[in-house]
């Protein structure tokens, strides 16, 4: 037994080093860049949420009693997991919030960790190229930066994550039946955090490849049922009193950022001016879906806006390449993973510095992967 353990840590003595090298790093870049705790702005109202949670015994009904005819009225019902992780943080530890943020870098550490081992089982691959994958996620400052965040954005980037890897491991089975667990997994990661909500199509896209032979019929209802989704949502929005939801606080808070123009939460030099119609709106939306993957900004520093460029440039054409010539089910849940949380945020809101857009990095560097795999398929890099 000591034998294998022995065994298997020198298999993955590299992943080991690598991943403390990177623990090492996103805690040095944050303290450095953005400060060791950083506050957002739902930051006081989650804490806020936690002490409610904690001043009530963590019963249940009395947290929902807080959303009660408020903005929250839908979503606030998606914090629950969230809320109830701040809240036994906060009881147990004095210092919660040091707490809190070294969790944070300890999960992106183990999720770092994890997809370095999943890239070894998918290139057979040792040494060298863990190395590259290490200062090509390090570039990525989208993604580090919401680690020092007190907010849901860094735990949920690792949850999501996380969610992606089982998804890939019941891709590589052979088996038509799909792991029981993967069902829970999906219910935790939509109660985590209400921009989540993409997981659901994710998940059923995911089942029905699996499950059915015939293709044509999964692309069929998946660019029906994407048309009629975004014409129904922007249009409840535009015209709420044809469904009785002129009153809804939810519906209401999301019309006025149609009408309002807003592009990029918090990013008036995107807004749009002049919305009133319907055709107004899907404008809005068209523009959002094309904003959702830009990676630049004129407010950005010029090194901001090269680490940008240095890391999405080569990230987005690798992962188009992959799209285009590979056709494996891996891919086409990628693809489709991207995709929805494009629409979905799209239709809703698009946060600022990439932070509603963390969740599809992971299948990103997927596709970007698979891609030089196919490219440089013919180099032996076992032995790197």
């Amino acid at each position: 037994m000591l034998n294998l353990i022995k065994s298997n840590f020198n298999k993955n003595l590299s992943i080991y080093l690598v991943s403390i090298l990177y623990f090492i790093t996103i805690v040095t870049i944050n303290h450095i860049i953005f400060g060791n705790i950083n506050f957002g702005g739902d930051t006081a109202r989650l804490i806020r949420w936690a002490d409610l949670v904690i001043n009530n015994d963590f019963k249940f009904s009395e947290f929902y009693k807080n959303f009660a005819n408020s903005k929250h009225s839908i979503t606030g019902y998606f914090f629950t997991f969230f809320v109830y992780y701040l809240a036994i943080i906060k009881f147990f530890f004095k210092e919660f919030l040091e707490i809190f943020i070294f969790l944070n870098y300890f999960f992106y550490t183990l999720i770092f960790f994890y997809f370095l081992k999943k890239v070894n089982y998918l290139f057979n691959i040792k040494k060298l190229f863990f190395y590259f994958i290490f200062f090509y996620l390090f570039l990525n400052l989208e993604q580090i930066m919401w680690a020092s965040y007190v907010l849901s954005d860094g735990i949920n980037f690792c949850l999501v994550s996380f969610f992606f890897f089982k998804i890939y491991e019941n891709l590589k089975i052979n088996d038509k039946k799909i792991n029981i667990r993967l069902y829970f997994l999906l219910i935790f990661c939509i109660f985590f955090r209400a921009s989540n909500l993409p997981l659901l199509g994710i998940f059923l896209f995911f089942f029905y490849e699996k499950k059915l032979k015939e293709k044509i019929i999964i692309k069929f209802f998946l660019v029906s049922g994407i048309i009629i989704s975004i014409l129904l949502f922007t249009y409840i929005l535009y015209n709420p009193n044809l469904f009785n939801l002129s009153s809804n606080a939810t519906v209401n808070y999301y019309k006025n950022y149609y009408l309002n123009g807003v592009i990029i939460h918090d990013r008036p030099w995107t807004f749009l001016n002049n919305i009133n119609s319907y055709t107004d709106f899907l404008l809005v939306f068209l523009i959002r879906f094309i904003s959702f993957f830009k990676f630049w900004d004129i407010k950005f520093s010029l090194l901001h806006n090269l680490f940008n460029i240095t890391f999405f440039v080569p990230t987005y054409l690798g992962a188009l390449h992959a799209i285009i010539k590979d056709k494996t089910s891996i891919v086409k849940v990628c693809s489709y993973w991207i995709l929805l949380f494009a629409i979905f945020h799209s239709l809703i809101l698009i946060d600022y510095e990439w932070r509603y857009r963390l969740p599809i990095f992971i299948p990103l560097y997927f596709l970007m992967l698979i891609s030089i795999k196919n490219l440089f398929k013919n180099i032996n890099f076992k032995n790197c």
